[in-house]
């Protein structure tokens, strides 16, 4: 089949539009869909962090999606308890929440405080902070509330506040050698989670100028998204000093003298600060600026208000004005914005839409961003939508060229744009093999854990917890000096078989998946062969075995597949757990060609049809399966 060039909305301008000549190196893509059940594959450690239970769980979902569409399976999916955990896991991390370290901060973002339907959510979005709640809470609560919500900004709002509660810590230097140290570390992580910019880059790529744009689309490699955002920040699209741009972020007389305000009356674990009208002078005397100038008044206060009115100003989108002009506000909503659409672009599909100057480096990427943007600006800051419009990209469910007569590379460079340079003309797009990715790092640790029963991590672990030791491995973000990595090697990779390969808890539990799948043949009298179908079935969705893939188990198992099943096999059965594990069909994001065969031994089906009913119910459709049946 076929597909057009997604088409996209204008980015919420009617008199400045994006260089529409085009990219001419850009392909029309060309590929085949992988069909329902790979989409729920991949779409389920994508809203939950796991993996389906089984062929059956793929099946009752795939039949969910082709009934109602995948937008509404990404919709009912989100109203799991899975999909809250798993999310609230990926927003600590987007926050750059320190996990481990003397900057780690469990008392704020560890544990809830209250249970809350999202009207702490509410009250967040309606009031500035001067208005309390009325009941004490965290920046645990507020994220549960924005995702019960679905109100992201919310939660970036508060965390400006939060994140000022731990300060870099230092010996044998004076307190004012430490609070520019605090300065700079507060506002370089602002630059990088919020804007998704940094001020020595800005020099060379900004939205008005860069080194590697160009007039001729030919030999344009910088394409940004309409607006001269870095100016009305800053006052200049080419970035100011540090020592101006970072006063917004003074640390110890915001934080320390003085501080008697707790932000919407929150628990004092999240922090107080000194009140606004109190800020008269600066330690260090240096003036601030952000969208305006602040003299030495200027904090996180005038920060957070900005952001709020932003918000707002921006809830149909952003406005711009002659020659790409746009107010400060809704500059900062807007590459908030982008930023946040770009990091769940990473997340579902293992690549940015921006490259390491912050910016898009093809139309493709731009579009897509300006598209992503412009849905979370519009659609109130829901992660919902922004996930439905990413799960349902055209690109995203594409199968393997073999599967269909179409080019290996016949996507546009969205995943790899540096393709373009490859020696041979037709291997210089992208095509599905550019999607496939190992599973980021908690989501393949949550995944693991979940398919085998074993307890979930903590959000703070202790250095030597052996998962935060894995975590670190594997490319986890950890804390500022531990920023992790996209990506594998062979080192994360002989870590993750450390840790797994026996399929082994890392945590004491009474009873896993294995032992319950050996309990469950025992009483049907199955066969081994039963036994390891579902097994096979349960990690990666396939139950069928090869005949040289038989002759392997049988030898690995030192039994035939036709014996009765017994307890005796467990430490053979937890061998070919790990190497299940192992295998690519687990450890990858990838096209798995869909679920095999209903094993004999199918654990949790009809948990599994009651959770599709609750769900489907909660977006007002029919299940499609029934309990019992």
């Amino acid at each position: 089949m076929r597909w057009p060039f997604l088409v996209l909305a204008l980015w919420a301008c009617k008199c400045n539009e994006p260089d529409d000549t085009g990219d001419p190196d850009e392909p029309e893509d060309e590929f085949c869909d992988a069909g329902e059940e790979a989409f729920i594959q991949k779409v389920m450690p994508l809203l939950w962090g796991r993996k389906p239970h089984g062929a059956y769980e793929v099946e009752i979902w795939a039949k969910f999606a082709e009934e109602h569409g995948r937008d509404n399976a990404v919709r009912a999916m989100s109203y799991d308890e899975a999909y809250e955990d798993r999310w609230r896991d990926w927003i600590t991390d987007a926050l750059a929440v320190a996990r481990t370290g003397d900057r780690a901060n469990p008392w704020c973002f560890g544990t809830p405080v209250m249970d809350d339907d999202g009207a702490l959510a509410r009250h967040l979005r309606d009031n500035p902070p001067d208005v309390a709640y009325g009941l004490p809470f965290t920046m645990a609560d507020v994220v549960i509330s924005g995702l019960r919500e679905d109100d992201l900004s919310v939660i970036w709002r508060a965390n400006l506040y939060a994140r000022m509660t731990t300060p870099p810590y230092g010996a044998n230097v004076s307190l004012e050698e430490l609070e520019a140290q605090s300065r700079i570390s507060f506002g370089d992580v602002f630059f990088e989670t919020y804007l998704n910019r940094n001020l020595t880059c800005m020099g060379c790529h900004n939205s008005e100028y860069s080194v590697t744009g160009s007039d001729d689309p030919e030999l344009d490699r910088t394409w940004e998204v309409p607006g001269l955002y870095e100016k009305a920040l800053l006052g200049s699209s080419f970035g100011i000093d540090r020592d101006t741009a970072y006063a917004m972020f003074r640390s110890y007389d915001f934080s320390y003298q003085n501080a008697s305000v707790a932000p919407w009356g929150w628990s004092w674990e999240c922090g107080a600060f000194t009140p606004d009208d109190q800020l008269t002078s600066d330690m260090l005397g240096h003036e601030g600026y952000f969208i305006e100038a602040f003299g030495e008044s200027g904090s996180v206060w005038d920060v957070e208000a900005a952001l709020a009115e932003g918000i707002d100003l921006t809830a149909n989108g952003v406005q711009l004005g002659d020659n790409n002009e746009v107010d400060g506000p809704s500059a900062f909503a807007a590459l908030l914005s982008q930023s946040i659409a770009d990091q769940v672009w990473e997340e579902a599909t293992g690549e940015r839409l921006t490259i390491a100057n912050y910016f898009p480096r093809n139309q493709a990427q731009r579009d897509r961003l300006a598209e992503l943007s412009n849905l979370v600006l519009t659609e109130h800051w829901s992660l919902r939508e922004l996930l439905v419009a990413v799960a349902t990209d055209p690109l995203y469910n594409a199968s393997a060229p073999a599967d269909c007569d179409t080019s290996p590379y016949g996507m546009s460079r969205i995943y790899n744009p540096w393709s373009d340079s490859e020696p041979e003309a037709e291997a210089q797009n992208n095509g599905p093999g550019d999607q496939v990715h190992r599973h980021p790092a908690r989501t393949l640790i949550r995944s693991t854990h979940a398919s085998l029963d074993w307890p979930q991590p903590d959000l703070f672990l202790y250095d030597d917890d052996p998962v935060a030791i894995l975590e670190t491995r594997l490319g986890a973000r950890m804390r500022e000096s531990q920023p992790g990595f996209n990506g594998t090697d062979l080192q994360s990779l002989l870590a993750y078989e450390d840790a797994y390969g026996a399929c082994s808890s890392p945590y004491d539990v009474n009873e896993d998946f294995v032992d319950r799948l050996l309990n469950d043949a025992e009483q049907n009298s199955a066969t081994v062969g039963d036994v390891v179908s579902a097994l096979k079935d349960r990690l990666i969705q396939q139950s069928e075995l090869t005949p040289d893939e038989q002759l392997l188990v049988e030898a690995l198992l030192n039994r035939t597949l036709d014996e009765p099943a017994s307890g005796s096999m467990e430490l053979g059965l937890r061998q070919l757990c790990g190497v299940l594990l192992l295998s690519p069909d687990f450890y990858l994001h990838t096209d798995q060609g869909g679920a095999g065969a209903i094993p004999t031994l199918s654990l949790d089906e009809e948990e599994d049809c009651t959770r599709l009913q609750e769900l489907a119910t909660a977006v007002s459709l029919s299940s499609g399966c029934e309990t019992g049946s």
